[in-house]
């Protein structure tokens, strides 16, 4: 049987040579070039080597929280523990933006220090600033989240958002009222609070 031939167009009709290349050399010129073509390899990956479990790991697993461990490194997460890290990522975003939309509503300017107020420069002053600034922060705000991690882990809607809005509120509270923040020139213990009156009477609240 005779091979097929690949004719070229005649020289009459186009002007250029006539050039007939028979069909078995060009099938070996195509193989012969892809045959030089670099083909990539595919490698095994490298076996992982398992960590070793010092007593010391030990020791802490027993002593740490799981949230802990992770991200010390001392424990991998699993697949539980990363959907439950997506999760709180999730909430502390939506409680991000809940803050911010009551913030806005709340506050409409800058607070500021009310022109009639003096800063206490005594022992008593600033305790008893102390204390406003612990009940609205520590009772109140802490109050409210203690009730909505309650409200969370029950599973009970209303709860939450009572407890979230209490707590949000009394942040508020404290934003609103700069002047029951620590004096700015009240210096820490070892560079003159020692001596300073104010500083004991912050600290003991």
């Amino acid at each position: 049987m005779a091979l097929p031939w690949v004719e070229m167009k005649k020289e009459e009709e186009y002007g250029i040579k006539t050039n007939v290349v028979p069909w078995d050399e060009v099938s070996q010129q195509n193989i012969q070039s892809n045959a030089s073509q670099p083909y990539p390899i595919l490698k095994s990956a490298p076996i992982q080597e398992e960590e070793e479990d010092t007593m010391l790991k030990r020791i802490s697993r027993l002593i740490l929280p799981r949230s802990l461990e992770i991200k010390l490194g001392i424990t991998k997460p699993n697949d539980w523990d990363i959907m439950m890290q997506n999760e709180d990522g999730r909430m502390s975003y939506i409680r991000e933006k809940q803050f911010t939309e009551l913030y806005k509503k709340e506050i409409k300017e800058s607070p500021v220090v009310p022109k009639e107020y003096k800063e206490p420069t005594g022992f008593f002053g600033q305790f008893l600033e102390g204390i406003q600034t612990g009940y609205i922060s520590s009772i109140k705000g802490g109050f409210g989240y203690f009730v909505e991690s309650m409200g969370r882990i029950a599973s009970n809607p209303e709860r939450l958002q009572w407890g979230a809005k209490l707590g949000d509120m009394a942040t508020i509270e404290l934003i609103k009222r700069p002047e029951l923040l620590e004096p700015e020139d009240l210096k820490p213990f070892f560079e003159g609070g020692l001596i300073d009156r104010r500083w004991w009477g912050r600290r003991k609240t």
